[in-house]
């Protein structure tokens, strides 16, 4: 194990007009030697299609997907820097 994320969401829901909103706020660790690296605050908002639940389930897993990218460029920026 050479890195760790540690990820905390403080908000996932939807806002009026079919808003979705995601922010977290996330660390990445080095493991050997143990160091943290970053901490980040992501807020990222998305808008649904309509208001049926599939279009804001769609929404909500472009949100992640959006942060799962933000967090894979953080990594490889720090596994480019050691």
């Amino acid at each position: 194990l050479d890195y760790q994320v540690l990820v905390d969401i403080n908000r996932f829901d939807a806002a009026p007009d079919n808003l979705i909103v995601l922010d977290a706020q996330w660390q990445l660790f080095r493991k050997h030697p143990d160091r943290l690296l970053q901490v980040k605050r992501s807020h990222i908002e998305t808008r649904a299609a309509d208001d049926s639940h599939e279009a804001q389930v769609e929404a909500q897993s472009q949100a992640l997907a959006q942060l799962g990218e933000i967090i894979a460029a953080a990594l490889k920026s720090a596994a480019g820097n050691d």
